[in-house]
Parts: C-alpha cells; sequence; structure tokens
C-alpha cells in the first residue's frame, strides 16, 4: 500500500473517532437536560382536556392542596411529589378525625400527632395517576406551591373537575405551545 492510501487511512479513522466522541458527548447532553430540566405542574379541565394553567415546581417537585374536608369541614393538607412525568401522594395532615380520613396506615407509611394537635400522616409513597380534585362550591382549594398559595377556585371555577399532570421540559413554554405561569403570580 502507498504511503498516501495508509495516511488517508489513517485520518478517517481519526475523524471517525472525532466523531463519534461527538455523538456521544451531544447524546448525553440530551440526556441530562432531560433529566434535571424543571417539571412542570398543568391543570386541565378533566372533562374537556383544556389546558387551564401550568406552574413550574421547585427542583424537589412539590406541591400540596389544601382544602376544607366535606364532611367533617376542618382543614386538609395532602402533599404530592412529581417525578418525571408521574405524580406521587406523599402525606397528610389532619386537624381532625371523621368520615372519609384515613385512619390505618399501610407497609411503610406512619401518623403521628403534630406539634399543635393535628395528624400527620406521613410516608406515603403512592402513585395518584389520574389526579382530579373537584373545586370547592363551599370553600377554596388552594394549590401551594413553594409558599405560593393559588386559589382554585379563582384559577378554575366553583365545582371545576381539575386534572393535574407532571410535565418535563418547562423553559419558556412547554410542548404544546402553552405559556408557563410562575406560582407567584397568584397570590
Amino acid at each position: 500500500m502507498s504511503p498516501c492510501m495508509n495516511e488517508r487511512k489513517g485520518s478517517l479513522k481519526r475523524i471517525a473517532s472525532v466523531a463519534a466522541v461527538i455523538v456521544a458527548i451531544a447524546a448525553a447532553a440530551v440526556f441530562f437536560t432531560v433529566r434535571t430540566s424543571p417539571v412542570c405542574l398543568v391543570l386541565r379541565d378533566a372533562d374537556t382536556g383544556k389546558r387551564i394553567a401550568a406552574f413550574r415546581l421547585p427542583d424537589d417537585g412539590t406541591f400540596s392542596v389544601r382544602f376544607i374536608h366535606s364532611v367533617n369541614k376542618s382543614p386538609v393538607e395532602e402533599f404530592y411529589e412529581a417525578r418525571n412525568t408521574e405524580l406521587f401522594v406523599t402525606g397528610c395532615v389532619y386537624e381532625s378525625l371523621g368520615a372519609g380520613v384515613e385512619t390505618q396506615t399501610q407497609k411503610e407509611e406512619r401518623m403521628q400527632i403534630g406539634e399543635e394537635g393535628d395528624l400527620l400522616y406521613m410516608g406515603i409513597e403512592r402513585n395518584v395517576d389520574p389526579l382530579i380534585y373537584i373545586v370547592g362550591t363551599k370553600s377554596d382549594h388552594e394549590l401551594i406551591i413553594g409558599g405560593s398559595r393559588i386559589s382554585l377556585t379563582a384559577l378554575c371555577g366553583k365545582n371545576a373537575r381539575v386534572l393535574f399532570e407532571a410535565k418535563r421540559a418547562c423553559r419558556g413554554r412547554d410542548p404544546s405551545g402553552y405559556s408557563l405561569t410562575e406560582p407567584g403570580a397568584h397570590n
């Protein structure tokens, strides 16, 4: 083989090696960007599927919903965590026991009395799909994200059936083109 052919073969190998490294770096960048991109909480009308709002969640993906229990008329706060595109209930705080309030734990779950006498139901790790709330007609439901309180009655209307979804890609617009709302905008 001539020296020119050997040199050309070596150059092609170097080009192929560089191209492989570039492809690997690009793939890693896409993988880590998707894994670390913020999670959006999207609210939809559960009956029509129409998007109501979208909120960027904190890095830990947590939020809660606070409302007055329809039977025992006392405050309840339910805690959730978005993990990728799934929602998990992780805990509840009840101010009093009554009909429709969980009283028995399962597996790793635990109940304890809080400092103010409320009942803490923690360690829950249940996937909630779908997560739907019916916004109260007599009392409000509040969505709480990073300390910001958002009135679901004001946002969605009384008696609205609201579907909660976790979505990836929270940069400016989500994939469907919906403009994001910062939680503090609805204080």
